[in-house]
């Protein structure tokens, strides 16, 4: 904890210019005396994204790489992360600002300000630099080894007359390649180096660099430090064990979890409010000109205008608005059951009632605790994220198409010498739509085995290889337009049968070895009785964590 012997201990000064021998003793010093991982009814020990948990919101339950639907984000000054988690940041942020403005904490420094600095950064840049540096690679370095193929003379260039002599030994290529830098989105996203902002996540209250254990020590003794943790958990958040300063949704804790139950179903409430409230207005208005909003009824800050109509009659309009909002809340919250749970925890946002509107709860001890509806993590991974694999191997044609449009107006022409005469040779175009024909579904399905098996470093004989293969073909293939009732069911079906060809090619590429369980494990933090009372204090009485001192200090 940040307490008195933190601010006794020598500053950390791990960084990347170090030599590696000063680096590991000053990362084993930042890592045991800094900030250790220790047991406390207080404080969840941090995320550690660098050498516990590197796949922390890359892979989903089913073990599958996943990227972050976009159309999920929010926007928060600029900085972008997943709904839940901005709405989560701003309850955070409003409640230490209560604290800041109640003199209970200080009043400088990152955590009392709590501005959102960075968030959510897009893998597509990385993503297409990885293609181009492919391409490149291929032209610049590997296009001029010799042909191979029992050819003596020339290089790969000279034998590229046309777009299958191309394919063919960027293929070749790749198979070389790829087990160093992949090529595939779903190999990218495998990549440990791949930054956690990419998983949406996440969002930093600083802006240092993140090799710099001066700058992390220096955060941590701040002295609103403590209570920065302990309330960042109140509001469903870990703080990053390499990365202090920035904030992690914890998708197992029921309190963030709530936050994306409520946040899933906002749009849908907000437009059946809408409505409702549209046609209530509609329904005074053909009946009275001269009538205030509906808003103004619906809170009572106004009075009706001439009109006969006496108070027994609004609050009877009133109830029936009412009475029609909460059946749309019923009807919206029975239609996303699939989607969410029930979770008993102490103060919920929007806790369940009974038919009475008096909130479910149950006291045990010290500590009462409410019933709520928080989302379950499949239809989180379901509603947040997608899996790139569907989409990979069409963005890998598309690319070969682009990549070889490139080639020819790089090198038009090849030479070519035989019985001692040299001609010239153009090579051959080809539409986009005569390259869709030219290499069908098995060919591109083939390919991006290839590649994907390349990429997982996964070595088959050629007897295994080649039952997979076969495999393969048959689940693209297993409906026929004999069997089909009309066109659009045809069409329909072979996707599905295209789809379970590349589910098939991901299932033998997965690595085995991933346990989902163990990278979204839950917290304990939400059932621990001491820290259960934590967030009560939290939530009902002023506090202060001093950093002179290793206990809370509860204030009267």
């Amino acid at each position: 904890m940040a307490g008195i012997d933190m601010l006794k201990k020598r500053v950390a000064q791990g960084n990347n210019d170090l030599d590696a021998q000063e680096l590991y003793e000053e990362k084993k010093y930042f890592y045991d005396e800094v900030f250790p991982l220790q047991k406390s009814e207080w404080f969840e020990n941090p995320i550690d994204f660098v050498n516990e948990n590197p796949l922390y919101g890359k892979i989903d339950l089913n073990k599958d790489y996943v990227f972050p639907k976009t159309i999920k984000m929010k926007d928060l000054d600029g900085v972008r992360a997943f709904d839940f988690v901005v709405d989560a940041f701003l309850d955070l942020q409003s409640f230490l600002a209560k604290h800041v403005e109640a003199g209970w904490l200080s009043a400088d420094g990152p955590i009392a300000r709590l501005t959102a600095r960075k968030g959510y950064v897009e893998l597509d840049e990385i993503f297409n630099w990885h293609y181009e540096l492919h391409y490149f690679t291929f032209v610049g370095l590997y296009t001029k080894r010799p042909p191979g193929t029992g050819l003596s003379q020339g290089s790969v260039k000279d034998s590229i007359k046309n777009v299958s002599d191309f394919i063919k030994h960027f293929a070749n290529y790749l198979k070389e390649a790829v087990n160093t830098v992949p090529l595939t989105k779903t190999a990218v996203g495998n990549r440990k180096l791949v930054s956690p902002l990419s998983t949406g996540l996440c969002i930093e209250i600083y802006d240092k660099d993140y090799d710099d254990d001066r700058e992390k020590h220096m955060f941590m003794k701040d002295p609103n430090f403590n209570f920065y943790r302990i309330a960042a958990r109140k509001y469903g958040f870990m703080v990053d064990r390499n990365v202090p300063w920035r904030l992690v949704a914890d998708v197992s804790s029921e309190y963030m979890r709530e936050y994306m139950r409520m946040a899933n179903e906002r749009d849908i409430i907000e437009i059946r409010k809408k409505d409702i409230l549209e046609a209530s207005e509609a329904a005074l208005k053909s009946k009275f000109s001269d009538m205030p909003s509906i808003e103004e009824i619906m809170s009572g800050t106004v009075g009706l205008p001439d009109i006969v109509w006496n108070k027994e009659d609004v609050d009877a309009f009133r109830a029936d608005v009412k009475a029609q909002l909460r059946q749309a809340k019923q009807h919206i919250k029975n239609m996303y059951s699939e989607t969410w749970t029930t979770a008993m925890v102490v103060g919920p946002i929007d806790p369940e009632a009974d038919i009475t509107g008096k909130k479910i709860c149950e006291t045990l001890g010290k500590i009462t605790r409410c019933k709520t509806r928080v989302m379950t993590l499949d239809a989180f991974f379901k509603e947040y994220y997608y899996v790139p694999y569907i989409n990979d191997l069409s963005v890998l044609s598309m690319r070969l198409y682009q990549f070889y449009k490139s080639y020819m107006l790089q090198y038009p022409t090849i030479f070519v010498t035989k019985d001692g005469c040299t001609e010239e040779i153009e090579l051959s175009d080809m539409s986009a739509s005569e390259f869709q024909e030219k290499f069908g579904d098995k060919f591109w399905l083939k390919f991006y085995f290839d590649v994907r098996l390349a990429e997982s470093k996964v070595h088959l004989s050629k007897k295994d290889y080649n039952k997979k293969i076969k495999k393969l073909f048959q689940l693209a293939s297993m409906h026929d337009r004999r069997h089909s009732n009309s066109v659009t069911d045809f069409f329909k079906e072979k996707i599905l049968d295209f789809e379970r060809a590349l589910m098939y090619i991901n299932k033998e590429t997965k690595e085995g070895h991933l346990d989902a369980s163990k990278i979204y494990r839950k917290s304990s933090y939400a059932t621990n009785m001491e820290t259960q009372i934590a967030l009560m204090m939290l939530n009902s009485t002023k506090i202060l964590l001093s950093v002179t001192d290793l206990h809370v200090k509860k204030i009267i």
